[in-house]
This record gives C-alpha cells, structure tokens and sequence, in this order.
C-alpha cells in the first residue's frame, strides 16, 4: 500500500501595499542636494540684496527653522552648517589648546566618540558623544545670528564677549572632557551609552603590566625548580654548603638551568662511603653543651627567608559612564566632576538603597561632587591634563571597589 505524501501549502501572507515614497525616506545624497539648491546662486534684482547676504539669510534660516522638521533634513541642514564655519571656528582657537570637533571614526572600540557614520551604512546619532560638536554647534547658532543682525542694522555692534566664552571655557572644557573619555575608554575606565556590552555582566580586570608578570613567572619557576631538583633527606643527608646555598637570598633572583642528574649522582655517590661509618655515630650520648650549641646554631641557620611578595590581584572594576562625568576647569586647577544618574543609583560606585530611606539616600548619592583634582600650569596642553585626571580616576575606583 502506497500512500503519497502531499506536500502542505505554503503560507499565507497578505499583499502589502507599497508604501509612497516621503520626503524623509530619501536618500542622504538627494536630500543634500535640495538643501544645496536653495541657496541663491546670483544677486537679486528687485531688492538689492547681494548674493552674500542672501546666503547668510539661508544659513541662518537652517539653523533656526529648516533643520528642526525631522530627523533627516537636520542630518542634511547640520552637515552644510558645520562644513560652513569649521574653518572660522579652526581659527579662533587657543595657542595652548588643541581641537577635534568631528569623530574619526564610528566604532567606540578604537578609543572614538561617534554615534554613526553614513558610509557604513549605519545612522548617524543626532546627539552624538563627542562634546566638543556641541560646542561648535553653540558657535554656528551664535555666528548665525550675529550675521543676521549685522546684515540687517548698522545699529548693532558685534558682541566679543559671547565669543570669549566659547573660546576661553567651553571649548577646552569641551575637548578635555572627550581627551578624558577616550584616555578612560583605552584604560576601560570609562564607557559610552552606545556600548553593545551588557552593563550587568560587564567587568573589566585591570591587567598588571607585562614585566611584573614575567617577574612573577620567573620567580614561579625558580622557586618551583629549587624545590623540585632538592635532593631528599631521607636518603641522603644535605651538605651545609648546599643548605646555605638554598637558604640563601639570591636562588630566587639568579636564573639557573636544571641541574643534571650526574652532579646529583657524584653527591649521592660521595654521601653514601662517608654517611655509612657515622650512622653509629648520630646514636652516640651528646653532652648538654653540646647539644644547647646544636640547637642554637638550628635556631640561626634554619631562618629560611620570605619568598618575594607577589603582586596584588586587583579586583574587576566596572567602568564609568561617561556621561555621569564632566571636567571644572580653571587657570590653576582641573577637577573631574561625578554625577551619578538616576537609573545607576545603587552601582557599585554609588552605593545601594535601603527601603524607605532610599529616596534621601540618593538626594545625596546622585549629588554633583569632585573625584580628581590636579594642579595645571598656564600653558600646560589639555592632554597633559586629561592623563592627569584619568590616572587619578583609576586610584579612586580602586577605593571605591
């Protein structure tokens, strides 16, 4: 009897209508070319208006109306702005300070601070980590509308001391604050939002350096190969050169090789004619001098010394989120600020809640307060500083942990 085997009907799925394409589906590169094409390109004829002006008008109509529609038109409205007044911004930095506005890359493993990269396929972050844009975005709506109001009046006089603020604290706060993230992320003392690493089961070890490993190891494996190519008691007694050879401070810090079996042999060898005749001898009734004499000397020769203290294993250390940390930043001192959020309130680093009292406990546990302080000289660069700060962050977790 043969029953054939009928083969079931492939799902069912319901026709999906084609969604109509919107004016934020498109692609980056188009819609960069609509905002580049409402720039005017010649004077106007019936105003007078030149065509500089008119483009300021435009850049400033970007930055305050255009670039808020949606996520889209500001990725476009942002990058025309900030292409625009880098090199204005360039050119107003400080002599002692450096700038990197702009992330190189978008992975936070190489020690970056960026949220996305179009060219990898992925969506740029509209709030990226890296504090220093912020800055230069303060800068463009600032410049923005300085151009606007010259444009519009001669009554207005530019304001230099809203600039002066940019440039004297926030921007070599601002490029502190990311030299100290990416110093903290190499170290994993420090760790992004955007990490894809769980945060629960997350622990980073502090690695000791190489050389105190190999000195470690190497004082392992001579210690072990003092013990091992002993030769044993029972079988033969020990020559007092070769215990104060053992006992002596330098076996662990003078490598050896393996001592052959021959040398072991010529001892075993010469032990065994001279030990037989004295055997009788052990035996044999000792005065009390002799014997308080003997005892004396074990007293001072059996003081073996301490092996060499070992390094410390440290304990795993979770790192920070960065955005709980901010830089102060005056003309003699940098300090490295803590605030711990919210949602990390009962962390390894601000402590835990105990019931009731939980909510006046994190009134103080999630308080603004200084971790790291260090001196700074006048022409010191920042990122003298920021190794400064992360150097002094590692011994605080360490008391923290």
């Amino acid at each position: 009897m043969i029953i054939e085997e009928k083969i079931p009907p492939p799902p069912y799925d319901p026709p999906t209508r084609p969604r109509s394409p919107t004016f934020s589906s498109l692609p980056h590169s188009i819609l960069l070319q609509i905002v580049y094409s409402v720039f005017p390109q010649s004077d106007c004829p019936v105003y007078g208006d030149k065509k500089l002006v008119r483009q300021r008008e435009t850049l400033y109509w970007l930055q305050s109306s255009l670039r808020l529609v949606n996520s889209s038109l500001y990725i476009a409205c942002m990058h025309i702005l900030r292409s625009t007044y880098l090199p204005a911004y360039n050119s107003l930095i400080r002599a002692p300070y450096s700038s990197d506005p702009f992330p190189s890359s978008s992975t936070s493993s190489d020690g970056t601070l960026s949220g996305g990269n179009a060219s990898d396929g992925t969506r740029p972050s509209l709030i990226p980590s890296h504090r220093e844009l912020r800055t230069l975005d303060l800068f463009i709506a600032l410049l923005t509308h300085e151009d606007l109001l010259l444009d519009s009046t001669s009554l207005h006089n530019p304001r230099h001391e809203a600039y002066k603020d940019l440039f004297v604290l926030l921007q070599p706060r601002s490029r502190l604050e990311d030299l100290v993230a990416l110093e903290g992320i190499r170290r994993n003392f420090i760790s992004l939002p955007d990490d894809t690493v769980n945060k629960d089961t997350a622990s980073h070890n502090i690695v000791p350096s190489t050389s105190t490993l190999r000195r470690s190891e190497s004082l392992l494996s001579l210690a072990s190969e003092a013990t091992l190519h002993e030769p044993p008691s029972s079988q033969s007694p020990v020559n007092p050169k070769n215990n104060e050879d053992f006992n002596s401070p330098y076996v662990f810090s003078i490598p050896s090789a393996p001592r052959s079996s021959s040398f072991y042999g010529r001892n075993s060898n010469a032990s065994s004619t001279s030990s037989l005749p004295r055997l009788p001898q052990m035996k044999s009734s000792k005065s009390i001098f002799s014997v308080f004499m003997k005892a004396k000397g074990k007293a001072l020769g059996s003081t073996s010394p301490s092996p060499p203290p070992m390094s410390p294993k440290r304990r795993p250390v979770r790192p920070i989120p960065f955005s709980d940390l901010s830089v102060s930043l005056t003309p003699r001192t940098v300090a490295l600020m803590y605030a711990p959020s919210q949602d990390d309130s009962s962390s390894v680093h601000q402590g835990s809640t105990w019931g009731s009292l939980s909510m006046s406990h994190n009134m103080y546990t999630t308080r603004r307060r200084m971790v790291v302080e260090v001196p700074r000289r006048k022409d010191e660069p920042l990122e003298v500083a920021a190794k400064a700060l992360v150097k002094g962050l590692r011994f605080w977790i360490e008391e923290q942990c």
